[in-house]
């Protein structure tokens, strides 16, 4: 803690940990001094040094980020309700009831999530060099570790990790998807493809160059969707492993980070492109159906029915009704601070949040197709037209409400009409 102060019966502390990429303001109840309560919490992007509250405003001197000013007449809790740290959570699998967490220092996490707001840690095992992406079948973790390669572990006992020696792949390993017993590897620059029916001797099957960084990759049916950094989306043909066939390249206008794929859409992750809604019903002919660019700073993007979880490096975790396809809108924003990857299960949103290791927030009563619910409290009122006009002044992307990449009138009226209907 680096300052208080005392107003009334309220105690608003300021401070940060090692991590000074982000730091809190905390407002705690010590109206009955013996039992102190939080109240409400507020995520600062940089080292919190100062605090002054007046008049129900919290002027915050945050480092590199300047003074930040809070309203802070009603607190606001955070929206994470259940974390486990690790040193650098970089992406995730969930499978049941549990959760593999891939670290940049500490490898591969397992942890028992059969209660969210209590993520228990059950164990981990080092992989010697970057942790970045996992995939889990039938018992057994596929861990892609940059220049170490495929590691493969054995978590039928999750709680006791055992892990098999490293298979080197051609390029370097930052992502993998499983399927049918090949493991397809976002490898360097390449694509490769890894024969895994024997898991404890993989072999290489084929590779293919992208011609650019590649971050991830989703296969479903005969088609690998890659995210390919500088090139975009990359679709490969992947019916014949032993013959690889790009089919078509979308250049995407940043860096492609992340794909998921919902019916005829692959949803991408831009990085300072933000969210690219891409048409690829002819795997031949990708064409851009819409996008929120607004969404800067887009790791991650996990799809679930009519709603897209974008996870931003300085925003938290952002929700987009896609519904309609062409006009994606956001409809709840959870600023829980650093999110690479995101994975959505019964309500429960797990996220993978470098220094903040695992959190686990609960997205239940999201507003679907509602823009008036600003705040994200699933209900309509005062609180939501103040934060709207806070946002609005300092062209945050939240209130980018028609996702044009302006501010302006549009979305005032976009925002007052959704306000006058209410949430549905």
């Amino acid at each position: 803690m680096n300052e208080l102060q005392v107003d009334g019966d309220r105690v608003y502390t300021v401070g940060f940990s090692t991590n000074i990429v982000f730091s809190s303001l905390q407002i705690i109840d010590i109206g009955n001094i013996s039992t102190p309560s939080l109240l409400g919490s507020y995520l600062i992007p940089s080292a919190a040094l100062g605090i002054d509250v007046q008049n129900n405003i919290a002027a915050v001197a945050a480092y590199s980020a300047g003074v930040h000013l809070l309203d802070v007449s009603t607190p606001a809790t955070s929206p994470v309700i259940g974390a486990n740290e690790t040193s650098s959570a970089l992406n995730l699998a969930v499978e049941g009831d549990l959760a593999f967490i891939t670290d940049a220092n500490s490898g591969l996490n397992i942890f028992n999530i059969s209660d969210p707001s209590n993520p228990i840690f059950l164990d981990s095992a080092n992989t010697a060099d970057d942790a970045r992406g996992v995939s889990v079948s039938g018992g057994i973790a596929y861990v892609a570790a940059r220049t170490r390669g495929l590691i493969v572990m054995d978590v039928s006992n999750p709680s006791n990790i055992f892990t098999l020696p490293a298979f080197s792949t051609p390029g370097i390993a930052y992502d993998i998807h499983v399927v049918d017993n090949i493991a397809y590897v976002a490898d360097g620059f390449d694509l490769t493809l890894i024969d895994i029916s024997i898991p404890f001797a993989p072999n290489v099957i084929n590779t293919i160059s992208m011609g650019s960084g590649v971050f991830n990759v989703y296969v479903e049916g005969s088609i690998a969707y890659v995210a390919a950094g500088s090139i975009g989306l990359v679709l490969v043909d992947v019916s014949d492993p032993l013959n690889l066939q790009i089919l078509s390249i979308y250049n995407t206008p940043n860096l492609a980070r992340q794909v998921a794929i919902e019916g005829d859409y692959a949803f991408v992750a831009d990085l300072d492109g933000g969210l690219q809604i891409i048409d690829v019903n002819d795997p031949l002919n990708p064409t851009l159906t819409s996008s929120l660019e607004s969404l800067e700073n887009a790791e991650g993007v996990y799809v679930v029915g009519d709603l897209a979880y974008v996870a931003q490096s300085g925003n938290g975790i952002q929700i987009v009704d896609v519904s309609d396809s062409a006009q994606p809108s956001l409809v709840a924003n959870f600023d829980n601070g650093f999110a690479r990857r995101v994975i959505v299960r019964d309500d429960i949103a797990y996220v993978a949040a470098g220094s903040a290791g695992l959190q686990l927030i609960d997205v239940n009563n999201v507003c679907e197709s509602c823009s008036a619910d600003f705040n994200s409290d699933g209900t309509v009122n005062f609180f939501d037209i103040s934060e709207f006009i806070k946002a609005f002044a300092i062209d945050d992307p939240s209130s980018d409400i028609n996702g044009d990449n302006r501010w302006n009138f549009f979305d005032i009226s976009e925002f007052l009409t959704a306000f006058s209907t209410g949430c549905p």
